[in-house]
């Protein structure tokens, strides 16, 4: 299953994946083996795996929505730095259970940029990118520290997930989309998501409109 959820995410990168600076082959290459790499440190722990899956996702759609509305280059760097994050963003979660017995956003802060920093090096990744990484990993709980739209989306991006994985209600899901989802594309896909269409939109066609 994981390999083919793999498979399915590298084979519908769009077009616009050039919008990182290289080609949509290498795009692949770089992220493939950044998420085989996440997978085989995470070993059996597909809840992780899945998680970083899911974030990786909705990073890329979250991204390509606003990239068009900004009209943002196609050397827009920004793009690495999150598409990056969003797989490794937790890869702390095994030191900090193993270290502190939690699993606690603030000790995967501490523990995930040295993994994240390890495995971007063995993919090879630009040491100045994997440097914005590793800040990202390291500080992706504290969105007082929010500084830049690689930062914003991936923010967006895990609570997106993180909702749904927690089956929240609806007072905290208004609360995160009046608080944390700060771009269109995000109160949008948390909508449709997580709330839903209105009532009235759920009607027989013959009985919308009506009171």
């Amino acid at each position: 299953m994981i390999r083919f959820c793999l498979c399915l995410i590298l084979d519908n990168l769009p077009p616009r994946a050039q919008n990182i600076g290289i080609s949509t082959e290498e795009c692949k290459s770089m992220i493939g083996s950044l998420i085989a790499k996440t997978i085989e440190y995470l070993g059996t722990d597909t809840k992780r795996i899945s998680h970083a899956m899911k974030v990786y996702s909705f990073s890329l759609a979250l991204w390509d929505e606003e990239a068009l509305s900004r009209e943002l280059p196609d050397s827009d760097e920004r793009k690495k730095t999150l598409l990056y994050a969003s797989i490794l963003h937790d890869i702390g979660v095994h030191e900090a259970v193993r270290k502190y017995d939690s699993n606690d956003g603030r000790f995967q802060e501490l523990e995930g940029p040295s993994v994240a920093e390890e495995i971007l090096e063995e993919c090879g990744v630009n040491p100045r990118l994997s440097a914005r990484v590793c800040y990202l990993v390291g500080h992706h709980h504290s969105y007082h520290l929010i500084d830049d739209l690689d930062f914003q989306i991936l923010v967006e991006a895990e609570e997106l997930v993180n909702l749904e994985e927690d089956s929240a209600d609806f007072e905290a899901i208004i609360a995160a989309r009046e608080i944390t989802m700060k771009t269109a594309g995000a109160k949008r896909i948390l909508d449709s998501y997580l709330i839903g269409p209105p009532v009235e939109t759920q009607l027989p066609f013959c009985l919308a409109g009506k009171k």
